[in-house]
């Protein structure tokens, strides 16, 4: 077989090819990020100004949770669902005004919840969910203050 008669694509056309594939799937995805990140911050706005911290906590007892919150965001805030270590927090005995009422911002509240089934020395997550689907979580240590 004689090698000098094949035909093939010469280097430089290759290497146009090349750039040229590369280039258009750039394009591509840089037009379905920009189609990505648009629709995230169109639905996830009202978290986006929603904003709680816990300022601290009392846990010194395994019954009973007590959190200080702060809306330190722009917009108020309805704070509807509690959560500890991923079971919903249904007792509740409320000072301030942290359940199911508008805090506005750069206020505070305190709430005092019972809670069962925790350890002493267990971290678990404490998770307040908005009106408007925000979620902001928070760690707690069971027997201890923080």
């Amino acid at each position: 077989m004689d090698v000098s008669k094949r035909k093939a694509v010469s280097p430089i056309i290759a290497t146009l090819l090349l750039i040229a594939i590369t280039v258009a799937a750039g394009v591509i995805v840089y037009i379905f990020v920009t189609g990505l990140s648009s629709n995230l911050t169109k639905s996830g706005g009202s978290q986006v100004t929603e904003q709680i911290s816990m300022d601290s906590y009392n846990f010194a007892s395994t019954t009973s949770l007590t959190v200080y919150l702060h809306n330190t965001g722009s917009e108020t805030v309805n704070m509807t669902q509690f959560y500890l270590g991923g079971s919903p927090i249904t007792t509740a005995v409320t000072t301030g005004g942290c359940y199911a009422k508008p805090l506005a911002p750069t206020l505070t509240c305190t709430s005092t919840f019972t809670v069962t089934g925790v350890s002493a020395g267990e971290s678990v997550t404490f998770k307040v969910i908005t009106a408007s689907g925000g979620i902001f979580p928070f760690s707690v240590t069971a027997g201890s203050t923080g």
